[in-house]
């Protein structure tokens, strides 16, 4: 009787009978030296250079009598993060065969496509999260998410995900579109150039979502070929004119809003200005038009 709540409603640690990589063997393996090259696993969005791996190291030891193979289990625990992240996720596994007392240094790396996932927006995407934390486990029983956990030597320090300022999921959705559609070269503009454009029409949002699912669909609907210019055309002109607006140094500076706004508000005044002369003018007329006519005394008695 759960006393009418759900099981583990208070999301009290739930202990599994057979943990995910369980297995039984007639020798016995002991993980010691773990350790990862870095807490920062970044990319930068506005630099054509390769994001750096996090490199992870531990050592494994057969501490039983017999010859036994060890098969190493590396997982992420993810702190929080748009969507409701899995309780452990799986990024890699490597398998060793180790004679009695003999170690062997294991090591993998996790790269920044490894925490991608399945955003807010719809189920067909993945993004990232910047300021994403997680942390690494190794080993089927390493469960990082409780400080009291007996496999708490296995588990690394928070990591963290530094995109920078370059980076909106969106715009990364639709230049890559553009990008494998072949349109992108049939308007003679590469990833770095796509991503300014959209960066210029909104820095959190660029071009939205909906635009993306728009490209999409006239790049699924094609029957012209991939990059003909029939249907890139068409995905400026039905989903969003992206060449309307010019861009303006968006790696080194800013678009020169303010002296488009000071043209705007010129051509408002000098409007506002031609109007008024013509109703002034119009008034003058009238006056002009009206003709004084002498009175007889007649016309008073």
């Amino acid at each position: 009787d759960t006393g009418g709540g759900l099981p583990h409603y208070e999301y009290e640690p739930c202990k599994p009978e057979f943990t995910f990589g369980h297995g039984l063997s007639y020798t016995s393996f002991m993980y010691s030296d773990f350790v990862i090259s870095s807490n920062i696993l970044t990319i930068d969005f506005g630099s054509e250079d390769s994001p750096e791996n996090i490199d992870i190291f531990l050592t494994v030891t057969n501490t039983g009598q017999v010859y036994g193979s060890e098969t190493i289990l590396f997982f992420v625990f993810i702190e929080s993060r748009y969507t409701t992240p899995e309780s452990k996720r799986l990024i890699g596994f490597d398998k060793v065969s180790l004679k009695p007392h003999e170690s062997a240094t294991v090591s993998t790396s996790i790269s920044i496509d490894d925490m991608r996932f399945i955003g807010p927006h719809d189920d067909t995407h993945l993004v990232l999260q910047d300021g994403m934390r997680f942390q690494i486990g190794v080993g089927p029983d390493a469960d990082c998410r409780h400080k009291d956990s007996k496999t708490s030597s296995v588990c690394s320090k928070f990591v963290s995900v530094q995109l920078g300022d370059q980076y909106v999921s969106s715009c990364e959705a639709a230049c890559e579109a553009w990008d494998d559609s072949g349109c992108g070269s049939e308007f003679h503009m590469d990833r770095k150039e796509c991503r300014e454009r959209c960066l210029i029409s909104d820095e959190n949002e660029g071009w939205g979502w909906n635009y993306v699912t728009c490209i999409e669909e006239v790049i699924h609907k094609n029957t012209d070929g991939s990059g003909s210019t029939k249907q890139c055309y068409k995905m400026n002109e039905l989903c969003r004119d992206i060449f309307a607006v010019e861009t303006h140094n968006v790696s080194g500076g800013e678009k020169n809003l303010r002296a488009e706004f000071l043209v705007a508000c010129s051509a408002g005044f000098l409007g506002l200005f031609i109007i008024f002369r013509s109703f002034r003018a119009r008034s003058q007329n009238k006056r002009a038009r009206v003709e004084l006519v002498p009175q007889s005394d007649s016309d008073f008695s």
